[in-house]
């Protein structure tokens, strides 16, 4: 086996060789041949990447906040009468 694929295999098995690697290598690789326009967009890509994974953790947990304030407990008022219902009496109702 050469060294080619002694890395290639490497990389593979350790799982190293992610997005995050990848845009560092050609942010180096620009900046070595002098094309700073390329390696400034590769970095600003990296950035929005950043902000649309914090964007996306900050939504799940807002949902999750919202999901775990549901009531055990409501209260249905029909023709002038209320009645308290548990979440399994009001879906009953649905059907």
């Amino acid at each position: 086996m050469d060294a080619q694929h002694l890395i290639a295999y490497g990389v593979h098995a350790l799982q190293v060789l992610d997005i995050n690697a990848l845009m560092v290598l050609a942010t180096v690789g620009a900046l070595a041949i002098g094309d700073y326009t390329e390696g400034a967009a590769i970095v600003l890509f990296a950035v929005a990447a950043w902000l649309e994974a914090g964007c996306g953790r900050r939504a799940r947990d807002a949902v999750s906040a919202v999901v775990a304030m549901q009531p055990a407990t409501a209260t249905l008022a029909d023709s002038g009468k209320s009645r308290r219902l548990t979440l399994e009496m009001f879906q009953s109702l649905q059907d």
